[in-house]
């Protein structure tokens, strides 16, 4: 992951080598060969501030958009109403919400969770009004390394007993598995040291501004940044 200059894209916070070595506790290999699906890609004016760039990135009603930016584009692809697949080993990634779901405007657990398993440095998360700008510092790093050993150790045996558990309740397999998904992440994130993680869908009944972005920085060390979404005029809502 090269050190960029450009003012939207983030800066390794540690060492690159220390960086993808910490990865490796999880991953044999940080460039993997997944085969990801056929993209579109929106160029970038070099004259762009951070949230002109991020004001670009695109969102429906129905489904989830999701990629990576770099000093010269956007790069998205279609997902469906739950998720997006992400090459979460870029250094800049993304992904939108449907805008007309209830908590379009908060990261999930499944969101947080990925951040800080995977080597992306930044992610932007877009709502229906806010952007929300998810950096890694050296305060997030150490909480990354405590949730990858946890990982290492025991994600297998944990995440095949959550899953049996939602079989035993549920005979549908794509409820079955969010299900699980879900779980597992508010297990990590409870694990690493947020005892209250099953409160935080809470926060939207309260000032996002305020008390999430302190609350995600004290619990697991994520920097946050929010803008409004929209300037003067509409963003980019896709059908």
């Amino acid at each position: 992951m090269p050190r960029m200059s450009h003012p939207h894209l983030p800066r390794v916070p540690i060492s690159l080598d220390e960086y993808n070595e910490l990865y490796t506790l999880v991953f044999e290999e940080l460039d993997c060969d997944d085969e990801y699906p056929l993209g579109t890609s929106i160029s970038l004016d070099p004259s762009c501030s951070e949230v002109d760039v991020y004001r670009k990135l695109p969102s429906s009603p129905r489904i989830e958009y999701g990629g990576y930016i770099t000093a010269e584009s956007i790069q998205y692809w279609e997902g469906d109403a739950e998720s997006v697949i992400i090459e979460q080993n870029k250094l800049c990634t993304w992904h939108s919400h449907p805008v007309t779901h209830p908590w379009a405007d908060l990261p999930s657990w499944i969101d947080l969770h990925r951040f800080l398993r995977y080597p992306n440095v930044r992610h932007i998360l877009v709502g229906n009004r806010l952007l929300w700008v998810m950096d890694k510092d050296e305060d997030t790093v150490a909480y990354c390394r405590r949730l990858l050993e946890w990982e290492a150790a025991n994600l297998t045996s944990t995440f095949s007993s959550i899953l049996d558990t939602a079989k035993a309740r549920d005979a549908r397999s794509d409820d079955v598995w969010c299900e699980a998904t879900q779980m597992y992440a508010i297990t990590v994130l409870r694990e690493i040291g947020w005892d209250s993680v099953k409160d935080w869908p809470d926060q939207l009944e309260r000032d996002p501004l305020s008390s999430s972005v302190s609350l995600l920085r004290e619990q697991l060390g994520i920097a946050v940044r929010l803008y409004l979404r929209l300037s003067h005029t509409a963003g980019t809502n896709l059908s």
